[in-house]
């Protein structure tokens, strides 16, 4: 499973309050941060390609070392195919070496999580581009200097319209759509309400949610680490204000990496009233929960990252944290909590500063916070 945390900081923001700035300078603000990201996209996308092509060749010496002419032909010839189309598709990846096969896969994830990625960063953009168009509008309409207000009016409309930024929420509602209908089956099951049992009255079980990775899932090919491959990750709260994160991975955790590891989940907070506003727009990150390994202390830590207005404001806290066997535990305490209707989530492990596994495989988990009645 995989998925990709928004790497670029979108400046764009700061622009909100500042009316003095011009038209122009909101227009270069947006075409640059736009440049950033396509920049960006087109860099991982190069370097994806340079990996895979890179694995096949260390593949086609080994298999040329053991003299297997067969398979030596077959890689060689993906490899030229490859140089060619710049792509992998599952068909090709079905009807292929199946010795390659999780290689192709796995490339074909991450371009799809790649442009996914692109999607949101491009549709947070233009959202925060068009709150800031829409506060100098308003601003200069009560300066009467109505004929800048209708070009700002006009920019407004040229973005909504934009193919790039229609085509990017396509994709997105694409995603969703593919992710319920695969939910369905299990949705009775894994995203149950469920009653506590012979629990003190202030502890009230609210809902559970569950993210599971099929059997026959698989980490990056380059991370030869064990431990990282997500089974399973869920989310309870047994009490307002507190959730408790899980993760069950397919192996047992090691007790020492070689380097820095970590779980993390990644959550957006949705109140009732952004319900149905939030349906339709991309996953963006408000809080970052961490549980890393630190291989100079050669322990365990945990950490509560704010990435928000909105969670910069409340105070986040770790109640408590563990790591044993094949199971990640890690449960945080807010005031915010209580406030929200349900939780976006998406989780990923990670070695060496690379995303190793992502769940859910597309987009993210929605988590209800609405009491049991």
């Amino acid at each position: 499973m995989r998925n990709l945390v928004p790497s670029i900081v979108i400046s764009f923001i700061v622009l909100l309050p500042c009316f003095s700035a011009d038209l122009q300078t909101y227009k270069e603000t947006y075409d640059n941060n736009l440049g950033d990201i396509v920049v960006e996209h087109g860099m991982k996308l190069t370097t994806l390609a340079n990996n895979y092509t890179a694995t096949l060749k260390n593949y086609q010496d080994t298999v040329q070392k053991a003299g297997d002419f067969e398979k030596t032909k077959t890689i060689i010839a993906e490899i030229e195919r490859f140089s060619k189309d710049k792509t992998v598709t599952e068909d090709i990846a079905n009807n292929g070496l199946p010795d390659i096969k999780k290689t192709q896969l796995f490339y074909i994830k991450e371009q799809n999580a790649m442009e996914l990625a692109k999607a949101r960063k491009i549709i947070t953009l233009s959202e925060q581009y068009d709150r800031a168009l829409g506060l100098l509008l308003a601003d200069l309409t009560k300066q009467g200097k109505l004929s800048e207000a209708t070009a700002v009016h006009a920019e407004r409309q040229k973005i909504q319209e934009n193919p790039q930024i229609v085509s990017a929420k396509k994709m997105l509602q694409d995603s969703l759509q593919s992710q319920e209908k695969k939910a369905e089956p299990s949705a009775q099951s894994t995203n149950q309400a469920v009653v506590a049992k012979s629990q003190p009255e202030q502890v009230k079980l609210l809902k559970i949610s569950e993210i599971e990775d099929p059997a026959a899932d698989f980490c990056d090919p380059n991370v030869t680490e064990s431990g990282l491959d997500i089974r399973k990750v869920s989310i309870q709260s047994k009490i307002r204000g507190v959730i408790t994160i899980d993760f069950q991975t397919e192996e047992k955790i090691p007790k020492r990496f070689k380097g820095y590891a970590m779980f993390l989940v990644s959550f957006e907070f949705v109140t009732e009233k952004e319900e149905k506003e939030k349906a339709e727009t991309g996953f963006t990150v408000d809080l970052n929960v961490r549980i890393y390994f630190d291989a100079k202390a050669g322990q365990w830590k945990s950490a509560v990252d704010s990435m928000s207005p909105v969670t910069a404001k409340v105070p986040f806290s770790v109640r408590s944290y563990n790591v044993t066997g094949n199971k990640v535990s890690i449960e945080i305490k807010s005031k915010l909590l209580e406030s929200l209707s349900s939780i976006r989530y998406n989780a990923h492990t990670h070695m060496l500063g690379k995303q190793v596994d992502w769940a859910p495989d597309n987009g993210f988990a929605v988590f209800s916070l609405v009491e049991q009645k």
